[in-house]
């Protein structure tokens, strides 16, 4: 994969030869697809269970009891 994609960053006029779209095509999709990887990134952290909490808000609260 990275050696097409290093292929194609350096001669971007033989991007429609290779797949079929154009160099602008291709940019949008590789702008789309990391958009899409990091809202699944984002859901997949979201619905992680963690040992450790993220923040100190629990923390906090703990310490202001008197």
């Amino acid at each position: 994969m990275s050696i097409v994609f290093n292929y194609i960053q350096k001669y971007p006029q033989r991007t429609k030869q290779l797949l079929g779209i154009s160099h602008e095509q291709y940019q949008g999709l590789l702008k789309a697809a990391l958009n899409e990887h990091i809202k699944i990134q984002t859901e997949k952290e979201k619905h992680k269970i963690r040992i450790n909490s993220r923040g100190y808000p629990l923390l906090a609260s703990f310490f202001t009891k008197e």
